[in-house]
Parts: structure tokens; C-alpha cells; sequence
């Protein structure tokens, strides 16, 4: 049965505020031919900030956002000119626009960018009306993507609540933008604000993007949290996909529309709001076949023990795993970042002595690896290939696994938190999530490991 469409409310917009930098005043900044457009600079502004407060920016920190959202909102007749101004006045910095791969992307000047942010409310009508019909715009996509168990998952985030001593670990965080970031995911959860489905299917709600240090603060239907996630998940969903279950597999998880087989689902572009498991289920099957080495990989990654494997390898080869970002995290953390950096989602060809290691010890898995990664984007017609094309196939099949079939397993018994690969619940009922992780592995015909996670509970 149809759904019935909610009806646009017509009349006077609610009142939108942006929050921008302290001493931000648009109205003694811009020029005098640009001053009737205060409330758009506000709001690009806002847009900045917000994105940067929740993580949305790329490594060099610049949020993007895309034209036609601009378009939107912003008056087309003063965007270039409005954008351009607060560019030439050190206000926010710009970089390159590379067609057809990402939208142009913006930061906070140097002067402005550790600033103490306030609200500002914008009193242009025109523009609040836009906004309005933008954030339902963006609403009813987010919602278009859910399948059942999302409306599930965001009435079961609900009890979640959060301690007040939570701040006191928050205040340790040496960087300011990571700080404000999880002031936000917290406020966020205290508003219960609804998760979203990405275009690989996994699940992002406030819960995902917190720290693990703040978790022993969170209360879950009054209890602490625990749960279990598998074990070297990547690697061990690449040993099924590049394997002969996948078919089984395929099969046996997610929620399909029109046919359990995969080979009689339809292959959707990149581009789609989620990604086909049809077009992973072909892009597997064209791949180069594995010969032997797939077997010690699959062993390995499924008992959890490719890192240490890949550790020893390096320490025998004489490889160089110092942390150069100064983080602090040990070798067989590094281990895990070079797996993903220089392996599974290589971008550009460079020499890495972790490749040589891998390559050696695993020769056609990462010939297979390679191959992938190489492939023309259907979406883009880019002849180069995406590096990420592999990693975003396996997050289909883990949120096919976990999201879509494990999740729906268990709803119906306990409260539950996905965070990607790892289910949440209250500390009594780990038996039931491991209970439920294993008979969904026994349907599909595959075993992984599986880790307890129970955060520290702070001491009394």
C-alpha cells in the first residue's frame, strides 16, 4: 500500500538561526551593495561551521557543499559575489573543484576558524522559506532510503541517555574541533535525532560518531552498554566476497525488493542512493580468481589474526611502522591503517614497503585487490578508476549483513545499537546479540569471529 505524502505547510517559515564565529557581523562586513544579502552570508557561514563541528570535511578539513544546494537556499544573482567577498577577506578559504569527483570545498579562515561560535537569527524571509523547503527536501530522502528496521532502529535509540560526567573525559581531548564535535553527537542524542542510511548502507546516528572513551557514560534503557562486532571485519567479508559462498551469502542476508538471487537484481550505478549488492555480486564475480593464498587470508582474517600475521612480516622485512601523524598508536595499529591506506583502498600509485609485505604474503588476493579499484566508475565514466570502489563494496555487504539481516534477527527480542559491524545493547543481553550474530553466520554458511565490547566502567 502507498504511503501517503505529508502535506507542505504553507505560511510563515519557522525561525532559522545559523551559528557562526563571535565578531562574525555581516552587516559591517560585507560591502554596501552586498549588505541586503547579511542573512545568505550568515547562512553559508553556518553551513561551514556545522559541517566542521560534525566531522563532514575532508582531510584538509574543508566542509563541501554542493552548488545546487547553494542554488537552493542562496540567491543566485549575489552567490558568486557573496561567497567571492568572504574568500578575498580571509573569512573562509577555498579549494579546487574537480569535476565529476567532488563539490567545491570551503573552511574557516585562520582568524576565524578557533573562534567561539554563537546562534544568529536570520530574519529574511525569502531565505527561511528556502531553508524550510531544503531541510524537508533533504528529510524525505533520507527517509526514501529506510528500509523497515531503520524506523526500528531510530525508536530503539531513544533510550539512550547520556551522564552528566561525561563532559569531564570531553575536556581531555587535546583538539578543539574534536571537542566541539562531540558536544554536538551528544546534543544531538539528547534531541533523539533520527540516523541516517548512506549510500553503502550503513547506519549513522549520533551514537556512531562518538568516541569510545565517553561510552562507559552511556546508559542504554538504564543499563551500561555491551555488545560484540566482528572480528578483522573487512578483511574477513573480502575472504567470503572473493570466495565460492558469496552467491550463499547473498542469498542468505539483506532485504531485496524483488528477488533473493543476486544474479536477477538490478546492477544501479554509484550514483544511486544506495549501492546495488547486484552490481557487488558482479563486480566480485568478474574479479581475477585467488589461488591458494585465499585460504591463509581467509583463515587468517576470520580468526582475527591477519594483523599479527602482517606484523611479523614487516618486523622480518625490516618495515618501518612509526606513527608519523605522532597519534601515539602501536604497531599493529599502524598495521591496520597501512592494510586500508596502501592496500585495500590505495589511492595513486607510490612505492610502500607494507604493499611489497602484503603482496608477497598474499600475491593474488592482491592482484584481485588491484583490479577492483581499477575499474571504470559506472557513474562517472572515470578511466582511472575509483580507490575507494572496494571499500564501499565491502560496507555494502557488512551493512547487508549486520544492518539488514542480524539487526532484524534481534529487534524483535532486545534493544539494540548498530555501529557499523558492532551491535550495542544492554550489558544483559550480550548473549542474545551473540546469540543472534551466530545464527544469522550458521544461515548464511560462513563463520566469523566475534570480539566482546564492553566499554570500562568507570570506577565509583
Amino acid at each position: 500500500m502507498a504511503e501517503k505524502v505529508k502535506p507542505r505547510k504553507e505560511g510563515r517559515a519557522k525561525p532559522v538561526a545559523s551559528l557562526v564565529p563571535e565578531g562574525f557581523r555581516p552587516e559591517s562586513i560585507l560591502p554596501e551593495r552586498l549588505r541586503f544579502r547579511c542573512d545568505d552570508a550568515s547562512w553559508f557561514v553556518g553551513q561551514i561551521v556545522r559541517k566542521t563541528r560534525q566531522g563532514m570535511v575532508d582531510r584538509h578539513g574543508f566542509a563541501r557543499l554542493h552548488e545546487r544546494v547553494l542554488r537552493r537556499v542562496m540567491s543566485e544573482r549575489t552567490l558568486a559575489a557573496v561567497i567571492g567577498f568572504l574568500r578575498d577577506a580571509g573569512i573562509v578559504e577555498q579549494s579546487e573543484y574537480r569535476i565529476g569527483q567532488y563539490s567545491r570545498g570551503y573552511r574557516l579562515g585562520p582568524a576565524w576558524a578557533d573562534r567561539k561560535c554563537h546562534r544568529l537569527v536570520l530574519k529574511d524571509p525569502r531565505l527561511t522559506q528556502r531553508v524550510a523547503r531544503e531541510v524537508e527536501r533533504l528529510e524525505d530522502l533520507h527517509v526514501s532510503r529506510y528500509l523497515p528496521i531503520h524506523h526500528d532502529l531510530n525508536r530503539m535509540h531513544e533510550l539512550l541517555t547520556v551522564e552528566r560526567e561525561v563532559k569531564r573525559p570531553i575536556a581531555v581531548i587535546p583538539e578543539v574541533a574534536t571537542r566541539r564535535r562531540q558536544h554536538t553527537l551528544l546534543w544531538q542524542i539528547e534531541q533523539h535525532r533520527p540516523g541516517r542510511r548512506s549510500i553503502t548502507g550503513r547506519w549513522f546516528s549520533p551514537f556512531t560518531g562518538t568516541k569510545r572513551t565517553l561510552r562507559s557514560h552511556f546508559r542504554f534503557d538504564g543499563q551500561p552498554l555491551g555488545g560484540y562486532d566482528i572480528r578483522c571485519a573487512q578483511p574477513a567479508i573480502l575472504a567470503v566476497a572473493m570466495g565460492t559462498r558469496l552467491t550463499q551469502f547473498l542469498q542468505c542476508v539483506g532485504t531485496y525488493s524483488n528477488s533473493a538471487a543476486p544474479c536477477s537484481l538490478p546492477v544501479a550505478p554509484l550514483s544511486s542512493p544506495v549501492l546495488s549488492v547486484g552490481l557487488v555480486w558482479r563486480l566480485f564475480s568478474l574479479a581475477p580468481a585467488c589461488d591458494s593464498d585465499l585460504g591463509l587470508f581467509s583463515e587468517l582474517a576470520r580468526s582475527a589474526l591477519l594483523y599479527p600475521f602482517l606484523l611479523d612480516c614487516c618486523r622480518r622485512d625490516g618495515v618501518d611502522l612509526t606513527d608519523l601523524e605522532g597519534r601515539g598508536r602501536s604497531k599493529l595499529d599502524m598495521v591496520k591503517v597501512l592494510s586500508l591506506q596502501d592496500v585495500l583502498a590505495k589511492k595513486g600509485v607510490y612505492s610502500s614497503d607494507f604493499e611489497r609485505v602484503f603482496c608477497e604474503a598474499f600475491p593474488t588476493v592482491h592482484r584481485a585487490v588491484r583490479w577492483i579499484n581499477s575499474r571504470q566508475s559506472p557513474s562517472d565514466g572515470s578511466r582511472n578508476g575509483v580507490h575507494g570502489k572496494l571499500i564501499r563494496a565491502l560496507q555494502r555487504l557488512e551493512s547487508a549483513l549486520v544492518i539488514e539481516t542480524v539487526c532484524p534477527v534481534l529487534a524483535p527480542r532486545i534493544p539494540i545499537l548498530p555501529l557499523h559491524d558492532c551491535l550495542f545493547g544492554r550489558l544483559s543481553d550480550m548473549g542474545e546479540i551473540k546469540a543472534g550474530f551466530e545464527e544469522v553466520f550458521a544461515r548464511c554458511g560462513v563463520w566469523f569471529g566475534l570480539k566482546r565490547d564492553v566499554p570500562i566502567q568507570k570506577v565509583t
